[in-house]
């Protein structure tokens, strides 16, 4: 009873920021749901989940309001580059936009063959699931603006032990 009523409760309240509570509204506030194992098709259609039900809500990010926007599409190319650098941060062991070989992100989108007319990358280290990945990036201004950013069609995420990297693009 008393998870039905804070559930009612949580979808009366108005969203004014992003907040896991606020747009996990399925998941119960008592129990968490494990993640599937990473990089399979459930934990694409997963990320692909939470990742959509955040933009379709909208959020304030920072400062900045983020309006609600259209649904992402999972691109393997993308998934491909996010690997790339998930195994080389996990190898080691720094937490960096910039690869082992001074690669961008836009360098690592490019070797896949994904033309691309924007690009953008979320990075993290050290979460347990995905809820809260996602919610670590929408605590963080720039990695929520890149997530709400409707210039982005696709998305890609790969995990490596608790390194986490997060690909957003779209097609030239």
């Amino acid at each position: 009873m008393k998870n039905t009523i804070y559930l009612l409760l949580m979808m009366s309240i108005p969203l004014m920021s992003c907040n896991a509570q606020q747009y996990y509204s399925s998941q119960s506030p008592t129990t968490t749901e494990p993640s599937p194992p990473a990089n399979t098709d459930a934990f694409s259609a997963d990320i692909l989940k939470e990742v959509n039900q955040l933009r379709a809500s909208g959020c304030k990010c920072g400062n900045k309001r983020m309006a609600a926007t259209h649904s992402l599409s999972w691109n393997d190319q993308l998934s491909e580059a996010a690997k790339r650098h998930a195994l080389d941060i996990a190898t080691r062991r720094q937490l960096d936009h910039t690869g082992r070989d001074g690669s961008s992100v836009s360098k690592r989108v490019s070797d896949t063959g994904y033309s691309w007319s924007a690009v953008a990358e979320n990075i993290a280290y050290g979460y347990w699931d995905i809820p809260s990945v996602i919610q670590g990036w929408v605590d963080s201004p720039g990695h929520c603006r890149n997530m709400m950013n409707p210039d982005y069609k696709e998305v890609a995420v790969y995990r490596k032990g608790d390194y986490w990297v997060m690909v957003l693009a779209t097609k030239l």
